[in-house]
C-alpha cells in the first residue's frame, strides 16, 4: 500500500509539473501556427527549403546589439525564449536582442518586431560542452501574439521522441562551403547563411549511433538526428526542433551543434531534450500561487539520472560581469 502511493505521488507530481508549465508560460493554445508549414516538399536538399512565410511563428533570432546573429531561439510564451545555452555564455543580456516573426534576413518583414532581453539564464555548471547546453531568455515585455509570432507547445515530461523531427533556421544553404558549429566564425567564407526562412526534416537516431561518431558517450539529456541534405546546422544553433503531436507543434530539442565541422553527410547532430527540463522550467519562472521561485535557481542540473538543484548564473541589465563556476554563479552589480 505504502508503495502505490508513493507511485501515486509521483504520478500526480509529473502532472503537477507539466500543468504548471503550461499555466506559467500560458501556452495552452500553443502550437497550432495561424499560417500552415507545407510539410509536402521535397525537404531533404542542401540547406533545406524556403518555409511558407510566418508558418513557423516560434522561431526567434537571437542578434548581438550591432545587429550580428548569435543563434536562434524558440518562443515558449509571450515573454520567454528558449536557446542553446553556447549562445548566451559570457554574455550581457543588454547586448542581445530578440527577433520575432523574421522571414526574409535582409529586408522588413510584415509584423516582426525586435525585443530587448532583461534577463539571461544558463547552467552555472555549463562549461561549453553538449552537456547542459540549454538556456532561458526572459524579454523585456510581453509580446502580443499575432499570424506570424505566437509560441510553441513544450513536450510532456520524458516524453518520447518521435521518429522524425524538423528544425528551421537560417542555416548554410550552399554546398561548396564547409559549415561549422561555431556560430562566432564564417572562416573566411563571410555570412553564409540563406537569405529567408528555411525548414528540413532529419531522422532522430539512437545515441549508440552519436557515440560511434564521437567516440564519446552522449549525454542522455542529448538526443541525436542524421545530418543529411538540409539538416539545421551553424547559424540555427539554439533553434527548434519539433514534431506535430495530437495536432499540435512540439518543441523536443533545442539545436546543440555537431560532428565533424557540421560537414554535409550523414553525420549526426546533437540536441538538448527538452522534455527532461520541465522541472527547470517550472522552478524559473515567477509563480502565482503558493510559493516564488528564485530566479537565480533558475534550472536543474540532471546528472546519472538524478535531479539535483544547483544555483545557475542570471545575466541581468544590471550587471557589469559574472563569471561561472562548477557551483557557483557570481553576479557583479553597477553600483
Amino acid at each position: 500500500r505504502r508503495m502505490n502511493m508513493a507511485f501515486l505521488y509521483v504520478l500526480l507530481m509529473a502532472a503537477t509539473a507539466t500543468l504548471a508549465v503550461a499555466r506559467l508560460t500560458g501556452t495552452e493554445n500553443c502550437g497550432r501556427p495561424a499560417i500552415q508549414p507545407n510539410l509536402m516538399t521535397t525537404d531533404r536538399i542542401e540547406g533545406g527549403v524556403e518555409v511558407v512565410p510566418g508558418s513557423w511563428p516560434w522561431h526567434a533570432e537571437l542578434n548581438s546589439a550591432d545587429n550580428e546573429h548569435l543563434c536562434s531561439g524558440a518562443l515558449i510564451s509571450d515573454q520567454y525564449v528558449l536557446t542553446a545555452a553556447k549562445c548566451l555564455w559570457k554574455s550581457h543580456s543588454k547586448d542581445i536582442k530578440v527577433h520575432l516573426g523574421s522571414h526574409t534576413r535582409n529586408q522588413d518583414d510584415q509584423g516582426e518586431i525586435w525585443l530587448n532581453v532583461e534577463e539571461a539564464c544558463v547552467f552555472a555548471n555549463y562549461t561549453g560542452d553538449h552537456k547542459n547546453n540549454i538556456a532561458i531568455v526572459k524579454l523585456e515585455k510581453k509580446v502580443d501574439f499575432t499570424n506570424r509570432i505566437s509560441p510553441i507547445c513544450l513536450p510532456k515530461k520524458k516524453q518520447p521522441l518521435p521518429r522524425t523531427v524538423y528544425g528551421t533556421g537560417w542555416g548554410h544553404s550552399h554546398a561548396e562551403h564547409p559549415r561549422s558549429h561555431d556560430h562566432h566564425h564564417d572562416h573566411g567564407h563571410g555570412d553564409e547563411r540563406a537569405p529567408s526562412l528555411r525548414q528540413a526534416v532529419v531522422d532522430v537516431v539512437s545515441n549508440d549511433q552519436c557515440y560511434d561518431e564521437f567516440a564519446e558517450a552522449v549525454p542522455k539529456t542529448v538526443f541525436c538526428t542524421t545530418l543529411r541534405l538540409g539538416s539545421p546546422c551553424k547559424h540555427d544553433l539554439g533553434g527548434p526542433i519539433s514534431q506535430m503531436v495530437d495536432n499540435v507543434w512540439t518543441l523536443f530539442g533545442v539545436v546543440s551543434g555537431g560532428a565533424a565541422g557540421c560537414k554535409v553527410g550523414e553525420h549526426p547532430m546533437l540536441h538538448t531534450r527538452v522534455s527532461l527540463y520541465l522541472d527547470n522550467l517550472v522552478n524559473y519562472f515567477p509563480t502565482t500561487s503558493a510559493g516564488t521561485a528564485d530566479p537565480k535557481r533558475c534550472l536543474l542540473q540532471l546528472h546519472d539520472g538524478n535531479v539535483v538543484l544547483v544555483v545557475a548564473s542570471v545575466v541581468s541589465k544590471d550587471a557589469s560581469f559574472f563569471d561561472v563556476q562548477p557551483d557557483l554563479a557570481l553576479i557583479v552589480l553597477v553600483t
